[in-house]
């Protein structure tokens, strides 16, 4: 088959020639492959390419002669720009798809310096016989390693040292190394016998991070890439913007690196942390610190009852995202700046979605790679406290892009509504009304800030509701249809407050006078493909083809969002107070300063 995609645990997907789904480890997207399958689940025919017979220009040779049989890693078979480029299209995809977010503000990832030998920790699964290993990525069965090169190599050194010897005293062998620090770990404790010279048991290791030492226990959780994690306590702190006099609460705290760190920013930082290891170690590197405070209790619980409003969070959960209650409480604390430090797209991208819906801004998503020659993608998102909040219900770029010309401060997410059409006894009128009401409240049902949903209908000269185009044979028809004669454009807009329960809406009716464009020009704008996701299939914004010869009204309302009732409706709900040069009582709307654009507009 050839592979045509990627998901987001970095294997291939393609079809056979049957129309079944594969999902195949070790693939490129565009190459023609081999796929052995393997089981059958929900998502498709789960397999592996056992041969290549067109390869991407993307294709490397795997470093590691244990690639393709140890779970460990899954993209040693891509050059690694390759690698971030797929992981930042995974963000982007998981940011879509699960947030609702057209066009998140992704940032380039931050790729690491050196993509082998970067990780300070590893457990290795023991066997009776002594030897260490991993286990095969899908049988689970035990897999003998010569060597890891995503390991520290004293990391490998250690293990092969231990080779042989660790049958009776253990079933895992963990080791953890200082990458800035001769430090090191092994666990558990052996006997002489086996470990030689090496100590072992050890409580805990060393390590720094820009230059400040840190104690980790064994049982503590700390960055298993920590040049990467240098660069991640910058943008962190880049995203902070501490002011010096700012209160800083650090959220899923572990060992108090971002509270040290940070401590000399703030007025006052609060550390907060559930695991008992953790905060043994949290003490012990934040002591001398008279600014510091710990608090040993699980975050939603002590944010919940928190009366001190801090400037500045920092959310650094587990896999599984944040709890609810700590959305909750962020909305009830308002602080000024958000940044959330993320190891699973798909969970932050919901809890951004809950944070937009609470009043913030995402200001930017910055992929970090710190574990290169695997999926997993760290993320480090900034967002800040909204002075005029407003969520537009909408995928439209068109729409997007105008919104930000009103005085508020717009995210635009995907509305969770379906388009059915109008009903035979609905007029389009009522039909764009009560579009545009639907996706406002799917989202208001959510929010604590106003929601703004929008809906436009066209109606060509014969009284038909025309819809998207679905091929290009369709939207050359409706041009021709529509070609130098006049139709109707009616946009509903809806505005939903749901903290002073109101709900307003409206629409605007607008006549277009479309041109005698030719055949050839027709032709030629339907090639490009630009007419596919347009109702009516013309786009007054499009300025090669510029089909419109006269506009009577508003002629946003024919880009899909007449500004002139939008910004009416956020005055008169009482979000926006700062609309200058709004229409009033005897103003018509196409005096409205927000209809006067030009036709390529």
């Amino acid at each position: 088959m050839t592979l045509t995609g990627m998901d987001e645990f970095g294997a291939a997907i393609g079809q056979d020639d049957d129309g079944q789904r594969f999902v195949a480890a070790f693939g490129i997207p565009g190459e023609t492959v081999i796929v052995e399958a393997r089981e059958e689940t929900d998502a498709g025919i789960v397999g592996e390419v056992v041969e290549v017979l067109h390869s991407s220009a993307d294709r490397a040779e795997p470093r590691c002669a244990h690639f393709g049989i140890c779970g460990g890693c899954q993209l040693q078979h891509m050059e690694y720009g390759a690698q971030t480029e797929l992981k930042t299209r995974t963000v982007r995809d998981q940011m879509r798809r699960l947030g609702g977010f057209l066009n998140a503000p992704i940032s380039p990832m931050v790729g690491a310096a050196s993509p082998w030998n970067y990780r300070n920790h590893a457990r290795f699964t023991v066997r009776r016989e002594g030897f260490t290993g991993f286990t095969h990525w899908f049988t689970h069965r035990f897999e003998p390693v010569d060597e890891c090169h995503i390991m520290d190599p004293r990391i490998n050194e250690v293990r092969s040292s231990l080779d042989g010897k660790l049958g009776k005293t253990a079933r895992q062998l963990g080791v953890r190394v200082g990458a800035n620090t001769s430090s090191y770990l092994i666990h558990p404790k052996l006997a002489p016998a086996d470990s030689g010279e090496l100590e072992t048991g050890q409580t805990g290791h060393d390590e720094q991070l820009t230059g400040v030492s840190f104690r980790v226990s064994a049982a503590s959780f700390f960055q298993v890439n920590t040049h990467q994690a240098e660069r991640m306590v910058s943008l962190v702190r880049d995203g902070l913007r501490l002011g010096g006099a700012d209160v800083l609460l650090d959220a899923y705290a572990g060992v108090g690196t971002f509270a040290s760190l940070f401590s000399p920013l703030c007025s006052r930082v609060i550390a907060v942390e559930e695991s008992a290891a953790a905060i043994r170690d949290a003490k012990q590197n934040l002591a001398g610190l008279p600014n510091v405070e710990i608090v040993e209790v699980r975050t939603e619980d002590y944010l919940e009852a928190l009366d001190v409003r801090p400037d500045r969070v920092i959310l650094d959960p587990p896999r599984s995202g944040c709890d609810p209650r700590v959305i909750d409480s962020i909305r009830r604390l308002r602080p000024e700046r958000v940044v959330y430090v993320s190891c699973d797209p798909a969970t932050l991208a919901r809890d951004l979605r809950r944070l937009v819906l609470c009043g913030y801004r995402v200001e930017d998503i910055t992929p970090l790679d710190m574990f290169p020659q695997t999926y997993h993608i760290e993320c480090v998102a900034t967002l800040e406290l909204a002075e005029a909040p407003l969520v537009l219900a909408s995928t439209s770029p068109r729409r997007t892009e105008l919104i930000g010309d009103l005085p508020a401060s717009s995210q635009a997410l995907a509305p969770l509504v379906d388009e059915p059409g109008p009903h035979p006894q609905q007029t389009p009128a009522d039909y764009a009304r009560t579009m545009a009401e639907a996706k406002a409240s799917s989202l208001a049902n959510e929010a604590v800030v106003p929601v703004l949903g929008a809906d436009t209908v066209v109606i060509d000269p014969d009284g038909e509701v025309l819809g998207k185009p679905t091929d290009e044979k369709e939207a050359i028809i409706m041009l021709r249809s529509l070609r130098g004669r006049e139709h109707t454009v009616i946009t509903g807009v809806a505005v939903m407050d749901p903290t002073r329960d109101v709900v307003l809406s409206d629409t605007v009716e607008t006549q277009v006078r479309m041109r005698h464009y030719s055949d050839a020009e027709i032709d030629s704008y339907v090639s490009s493909g630009a007419p596919l996701d347009k109702a009516g299939a013309y786009g007054i914004q499009d300025t090669l083809f510029a089909p419109v010869a006269d506009i009577d009204g508003c002629r946003l309302n024919v880009v899909g969002l007449p500004l002139c009732l939008a910004s009416r409706l956020l005055v008169e709900s009482g979000t926006l107070t700062d609309v200058a040069e709004m229409e009033s009582d005897g103003v018509k709307q196409r005096d409205c300063r927000f209809c006067q654009v030009p036709n390529s507009g």
